[in-house]
């Protein structure tokens, strides 16, 4: 498979290209193996970027307005990426019942960057009554990153208690390695940038120095897992499972106020997690579920340290209820869960996003239903509600909607029954940013018409942001317009 895209965007000067080629090949090892092979590689080259994100709200609390499409990056920046992957997975049937899995995949991942910054010295970062008030803070790096995985798993089918249950066991070990190196600079930099919005070519390109190491850090994950799906009794299910890790860390980093070298106390965590489903009758189920959280973060703190892993739990049950002879299905659900060290964005230090470890406890409920109008028309609404709060109960992560609902709607005309036609609709509460942009609560509309040229051609037109409403997202980076009323028309045609 090849691809090949050339995209313009709605934002100033912004052009995508990507480029990638895929490949496999399987074939049958004796009678009762598999051996797949694969390869990719994607050459991703994107002109304009803007670092970061726009700085909308004054000094008072009110709010710029501008276009759409104003961007603060300059004609010479860009952000190219090449990765390719290589891949060998074999199977074997052990019995009819059970199979073995060995996979192992390589990763490899060069980076090249130069990026403007629209830097602001007051914190939080806010325009003067003119607009003005931001530095230029130019930025020039490569970063290569390799990854090494393999993964070992049986997996298979046995029986117990005169009842048939599933399980799957494995192993596996990842290896990173990631090497970041930046251009110092000559002449250039940290210079007023004019009123905003400007164009793309009102901050010269500095004068770059000499090449310097970054940084350069290790990460080793060893992971234990098993899971098993058990039927208990005709009505009863029930899932049980555990992830067992060993992370181990270490690197450099030789920049600014950062740490000259850093080593990482190996993490050793065990997360469990269990899960039942019980038939009321054979139209309501109900379910509950715990989870341990455990990741491990790639973000890194202002120093350049590593963030701890985030840990917690999460609990959620529910129930699903068919009626009408299942012409209407309805799920509730309730949830909470609580992380501690959550990476959260704090700001920019060295030419680097740096994070902050925060604590967030959510608790919401989930409702919706999905009916069938009749053979040619489907209707689902959801309503999702929750509450974010941090370690001393007070509200948080305030760019986050506390309430949403969805609505899809679709039908086929049976005057003409090749032509299928649906609106989306999503609605959210106001969101905002402490000390930054906020955005009000907002109604999104889409479209969309397909239509069976044959058996194997379709003609889809979708239509996104069917009212053109102007809104602001990406408030916890500070603040992106939504894009524009736009239009995308694909003709689909299978072999």
């Amino acid at each position: 498979m090849a691809v090949y895209e050339d995209k313009d965007s709605y934002i100033r000067d912004l052009n995508d290209k990507r480029g990638s080629v895929y490949a496999v090949v399987d074939g049958q090892i004796g009678r009762d193996g598999m051996l797949t092979l694969g390869y990719t590689h994607q050459d991703m080259k994107q002109d304009s970027p803007m670092w970061g994100s726009l700085t909308l709200n004054y000094q008072d609390g009110t709010m710029a307005d501008f276009p759409r499409g104003s961007s603060t990056s300059q004609d010479w920046t860009y952000w190219d990426t090449k990765t390719d992957t290589a891949f060998v997975e074999y199977r074997h049937s052990i019995s009819p019942d059970w199979e073995v899995k060995a996979t192992y995949s390589h990763t490899r991942s060069d980076e090249k960057t130069k990026l403007l910054y629209a830097y602001y010295l007051s914190d939080p970062a806010y325009l003067n009554p003119d607009n003005t008030g931001a530095l230029g803070w130019a930025y020039r790096s490569a970063t290569t990153t390799e990854n090494d995985l393999i993964d070992l798993n049986t997996s298979g089918r046995f029986t117990a208690f005169g009842r048939r249950h599933e399980v799957i066991a494995g192993l596996s070990y990842s290896s990173q390695k990631t090497e970041q190196d930046y251009w110092l600079i000559d002449a250039g930099n940290f210079l007023p940038l004019p009123a905003f919005p400007y164009g793309g070519d009102v901050y010269a390109e500095p004068t770059w120095g000499e090449r310097v190491p970054y940084s350069d850090g290790k990460q080793r994950l060893a992971r234990l897992y098993a899971a098993t799906r058990l039927s208990l009794t005709d009505r009863l299910k029930g899932l049980v499972g555990l992830n067992a890790v060993r992370l181990s860390r270490s690197g450099s980093s030789r920049y600014g106020s950062a740490v000259a070298a850093s080593d990482y106390p190996d993490t050793e965590k065990v997360s469990p997690y269990a899960g039942l489903t019980y038939a009321f009758t054979p139209a309501v189920t109900g379910y509950l579920s715990y989870s341990d959280i455990f990741q491990n973060q790639d973000q890194y703190d202002i120093n350049g340290r590593y963030l701890d892993p985030t840990k917690g739990v999460n609990y959620e049950a529910g129930v699903k209820a068919e009626w009408l002879n299942k012409k209407l299905l309805t799920t509730a659900a309730v949830f909470t869960a609580e992380q501690q060290g959550l990476a959260t964005y704090a700001g920019i230090s060295g030419g680097q996003y740096y994070y902050e470890a925060k604590d967030v406890k959510s608790k919401g409920i989930e409702l919706e239903a999905t009916g069938r109008v009749d053979a040619n028309r489907k209707v689902t609404l959801g309503i999702t509600h929750l509450k974010l709060s941090g370690p001393d109960g007070s509200d948080t992560f305030e760019w986050v909607p506390r309430t949403t609902v969805n609505l899809t709607a679709d039908t086929r005309l049976a005057a003409l029954p090749q032509l299928r036609l649906g609106v989306t609709g999503r609605w959210q509460s106001d969101t905002r940013k402490d000390g930054g942009a906020h955005q009000d609560a907002y109604f999104l509309a889409h479209a969309f018409a397909a239509y069976e040229l044959t058996d194997r051609a379709t003609l889809r037109l979708n239509v996104n942001n069917l009212f053109d409403k102007k809104y602001v997202g990406g408030l916890s980076y500070g603040a992106i317009y939504g894009a524009p009323r736009n239009a995308t028309l694909t003709l689909t045609y299978e072999l």
